[in-house]
């Protein structure tokens, strides 16, 4: 999968297609699949994307409610999850919710703004 997200990043942003570059786009995207792969563990990124596509239903009913309702803004404090991999994952399902948006992490604190109805 990062193999063909960073093969279409190349020839997005390549202002020609040619043998040089095709060979220099194939080069680099395998390249940046080994490293990620040493970097995180296996299926992690087919479990990331996964959490999103489950998360879709959820994301459009927060959407529309909030489009629906009075919000008021709150701020919510959680646990981080100690291992980097599951954090970054809560982050960004955090942020993709329409209602919560991760602020900033103090120590091993989340610090959430949240809409929500009092």
């Amino acid at each position: 999968m990062i193999f063909i997200f960073s093969i279409l990043m190349w020839f997005s942003i390549s202002p020609e297609i040619n043998i040089v570059n095709i060979f220099l786009g194939i080069s680099v995207s395998i390249f940046v699949q080994v490293i990620g792969y040493m970097m995180y563990p296996k299926f992690f990124t087919l479990k990331f994307v996964l959490k999103l596509v489950v998360s879709i239903p959820k994301v459009l009913y927060q959407a529309f409610k909030m489009i629906l309702t009075k919000n008021y803004f709150t701020i919510v404090d959680k646990k981080a999850p100690e291992k980097e991999d599951e954090e970054f994952s809560q982050v960004v399902n955090i942020n993709f919710t329409p209602e919560e948006v991760v602020v900033t992490k103090e120590y091993d604190h989340l610090i959430i703004h949240k809409v929500s109805k009092k």
